[in-house]
Order: C-alpha cells, then sequence, then structure tokens
C-alpha cells in the first residue's frame, strides 16, 4: 500500500468548495490564525477558483463589518480611513471586495443592500463596479485617480493664487539664468521646476478651508454616520474619526500616558507648544476636564452624590477650550512623533 502524498495530507476530507459555482473538491489548508473568540482557526483554499475561507464562514452571508466597509469605500474614502472607522484592515476588505465582485449573484444582493440601506448611490456603485473590475484585472489599484480626486475634496490647501504668483516669478528667474549659462530649453524647464519646488517648500502660505470643502466634509460626515450609526468628528486635516471608542485614537492615548518623559527628553523638545499643552492634558487633566468628566459620568443617571468620572476625549478637549477636530489631530501628530 502506497503512503499518502504530501497533497493529499493537506486535502480535508469530504470538504468541498463553498461557491455555488465551483463546488471542486480540489481543497487545501491554507494555514491558520489566531482569533480572540474562537482560538486558531484553519483556513482552506480551493486549487480550482483560488477562493479562501474558514469552516465559520458561509459566502453567502455578510456581517455588518463587511457592509458597512463596502459602503464607505464606495463612498469614496480612502482604505486607510475606513480601516479606522470599521476596525478591519485593509489587507482583508480589499480581498472580500473582489471576491463579492467576482460572483454576480453575491454582488446583486450587495448592490441592493448598499443601495438601499445605506444611501449608497447607484452612480457611485457603477463606479466602484468598473473599479473592482480593473482592479481584477490587474489594470489599477484602489488608489485610482478618482479615487485620489474624491479625497482631495475634503483637504485643505494654499492658495491657488500665491502659489501661481511663486511659480510666475521663479519662471522669469529661471529664464534669466537660462539666458547666462546658455542652457538648452530642456535644461532650463528642468531648473524652472527645481526653483518652484524649492520656493514653494520655503513659502508660508496658509491653507484654508474653502465653503466647497466645508459642504463636502458637512456631506460625507452625514451619510459616514447614517452607516455606521455614531457620531463622527472631522479633524482640520480633512480625517474622518468616531468621537467615542475610535480604535487609532485610543492607542495614541495609551502611547502618549505610557511614555516616559525622562527617557524622552530630546523627542518632548522637537514638540511644539501647542503638542506640548496636549501632551499635558492627556497626561494630567486639568480641573475643567474633570468636571466635564464628572458630569460625563453623572449622564443618563439618578440624582447622587457619588457620581464617578468618566474622562473621555471631549472631556480632554473641553478642558482646553479646543475644537475635538483639532485635538484628535494634534494628538495624532504627537503619537507619530513618539514612534519615530
Amino acid at each position: 500500500m502506497k503512503p499518502p502524498s504530501q497533497s493529499a495530507k493537506r486535502r480535508p476530507e469530504g470538504s468541498r468548495c463553498p461557491r455555488g459555482q465551483c463546488g471542486s473538491d480540489q481543497i487545501v489548508h491554507n494555514g491558520t490564525y489566531p482569533t480572540k473568540r474562537r482560538g486558531l482557526v484553519t483556513r482552506f483554499k480551493c486549487h480550482t477558483c483560488g477562493w479562501t475561507w474558514n469552516k465559520y464562514e458561509r459566502p453567502d452571508e455578510f456581517d455588518e463589518g463587511q457592509v458597512h466597509s463596502f459602503a464607505l469605500v464606495a463612498m469614496g474614502l480612502s482604505l486607510d480611513q475606513v480601516e479606522g472607522l470599521v476596525s478591519r484592515k485593509a489587507e482583508t476588505i480589499t480581498p472580500q471586495l473582489l471576491r463579492c465582485f467576482s460572483m454576480p449573484d453575491q454582488w446583486g444582493r450587495i448592490v441592493d443592500r448598499l443601495v438601499t440601506t445605506c444611501g449608497v448611490s447607484s452612480q457611485e456603485m457603477r463606479e466602484l463596479s468598473v473599479l473592482l473590475e480593473r482592479v481584477r484585472k490587474g489594470e489599477a489599484t484602489f488608489h485610482a485617480p478618482q479615487r485620489r480626486e474624491s479625497g482631495a475634496k475634503i483637504r485643505i490647501r494654499s492658495p491657488k493664487s500665491s502659489r501661481r504668483k511663486i511659480a510666475e516669478a521663479t519662471a522669469q528667474a529661471a529664464q534669466a539664468v537660462a539666458r547666462l549659462q546658455q542652457l538648452t530649453p530642456a535644461e532650463s524647464e528642468l531648473l524652472r521646476q527645481k526653483l518652484v519646488r524649492r520656493l514653494l517648500g520655503k513659502a508660508r502660505i496658509a491653507p484654508h478651508t474653502t465653503r466647497q470643502v466645508k459642504y463636502y466634509r458637512a456631506t460625507l460626515r452625514a451619510r459616514i454616520e447614517s452607516v455606521l450609526g455614531c457620531e463622527i468628528v472631522v479633524t482640520p486635516s480633512g480625517s474622518f474619526y468616531r468621537a467615542f471608542g475610535d480604535a487609532r485614537v485610543d492607542r495614541r492615548l495609551k502611547k502618549v500616558r505610557d511614555f516616559d518623559a525622562a527617557k524622552g527628553e530630546p523627542v518632548v523638545g522637537k514638540l511644539s507648544e501647542l503638542e506640548r499643552v496636549v501632551v499635558g492634558q492627556v497626561r494630567r487633566p486639568n480641573e475643567l476636564a474633570h468636571a466635564h468628566a464628572y458630569l460625563e459620568g453623572a449622564r443618563g443617571r439618578k440624582p447622587t452624590p457619588d457620581y464617578t468620572e468618566k474622562m473621555t476625549l471631549a472631556c480632554l478637549a473641553q478642558g482646553l477650550e479646543m475644537d475635538l477636530g483639532l485635538f484628535i489631530d494634534v494628538l495624532m501628530a504627537v503619537g507619530q512623533s513618539l514612534r519615530e
């Protein structure tokens, strides 16, 4: 009797691909990964269609996290933003989207659900379908130009008139230098571009938020809140965060609180005055923040003299009389500096 081959040992008995269009028995174990509730979970892979799954997954069912991530992607948010808002990795969202798109029946149900319950427009779903088809063929990525344009609508920018004046003045200087050094037109253009980049890098052009940016941010914020069912904060830099329980903010708060200021004096010395104020507020909240935390702990409870404080991110920001979005922006910048 011949010993079983290595591939036969890895192939689970009596298993078939759960995809209705496939149903192949050419499946193998595809490693394990740890989970919080079930411990180590084994993944399987179909050699016929390439589908991967575990025994707890069903290809015809979608949890709320998947639906929410698909809706936010369709609305034009970057994968980094979606990852932070739904607490799912971008490496998980992308293959899930591609898998659903590869199965017409499931994709049709997803489209109907996103349009009817999540407020995604039919035009946005058509654009997402076109993008997924190109990504599936390897002709594009999720950082396609249309997604970059969508993200640019919510970012602050420097006035174009100031940049235009710098570019015009630089062009005249480059022409004068080119005549003196007898440069070719190509060399003159390279010199002009180099001077423009150098001057724009040194120029102190105050960015501003236009009415169009404010309108688009408010509209997108309301749409995200309707999908996730929670309050969303928009920072001055154009990022979206959950007002309560955002994992990204919680990690930064923990990083700042656990930071050893005695050992990291060089890092603290590089922080701006505003960043130092925020760090001090996170590590040692002032009296006004404690007062707001006391009121937050009493919210929704019967009048008793022994309320406990509930120090939230909003309480820390209110203690400094600072906008919550600005507080989050500064906190994220401080956390990045401490990581470096």
